[in-house]
C-alpha cells in the first residue's frame, strides 16, 4: 500500500483534499529531485539566455527573487552561473526553505543566497531587478517562452 493512500482517499471522498505539507514521506525532497536535471540543463543554458537583456543584468549583478523556489536548487543553480548577483528564494512550505538553507551551505552560496518562508502575496522587499517563478516555467511545455511571456519580468521604474 502506498503510504499517502489513505489520505488520497479520504481527500477524494470529501473532497477537502490534502495539503501540501501533510503529504506523505518527503514528497517535496522527490519533487526537488524531478525538476532537478531540468534546472541543472535548462536554466542557464536556454531559460535565461532566451530573455532579452537578462543575462547581462545577471552577469553584472542584479538582485533576483525565485518565488516558488521549493527545495533551492534552481536559487542555488542561478547563484552559481550568476556570482555578482543576489538571490531570494521564496516557498510558503518550511521543511522546503529547511533543505534549501541546507543546500546553500552545502554548495558554497550561503554568501549570495537566503531562503525565507513566505507565500508569493506576503512579498514585500521594495525592488528586485528580476522576478523568476522557475517552477512555472518548468512545468510548461516550452520554458522560455512562457518565461518571455509571464514568469520574468524586470521592475526597474527606467526600464533597465
Amino acid at each position: 500500500m502506498i503510504k499517502g493512500q489513505p489520505k488520497v482517499e479520504a481527500a477524494f471522498r470529501s473532497g477537502a483534499g490534502v495539503a501540501w505539507g501533510e503529504s506523505s514521506g518527503c514528497l517535496f525532497c522527490a519533487i526537488g529531485a524531478f525538476f532537478r536535471p531540468g534546472y541543472v540543463n535548462a536554466i542557464a543554458q536556454k531559460w535565461l539566455p532566451a530573455l532579452d537583456g537578462v543575462l547581462p543584468k545577471l552577469s553584472a549583478g542584479a538582485k533576483v527573487a525565485d518565488i516558488g523556489c521549493g527545495v533551492g536548487f534552481s536559487t542555488i543553480l542561478m547563484a552559481e552561473s550568476f556570482p555578482r548577483s543576489s538571490f531570494v528564494g521564496y516557498d510558503f512550505h518550511a521543511p522546503s526553505i529547511e533543505q534549501a538553507k541546507a543546500h546553500a551551505v552545502a554548495h558554497g552560496v550561503e554568501d549570495r543566497v537566503r531562503f525565507e518562508t513566505k507565500p508569493a502575496k506576503a512579498i514585500v522587499e521594495d525592488h528586485f531587478d528580476l522576478h523568476h517563478h522557475v517552477r512555472l516555467s518548468a512545468r510548461h511545455g516550452r520554458p522560455a517562452r512562457f518565461a518571455q511571456r509571464t514568469c520574468v519580468h524586470f521592475l526597474k521604474p527606467d526600464g533597465t
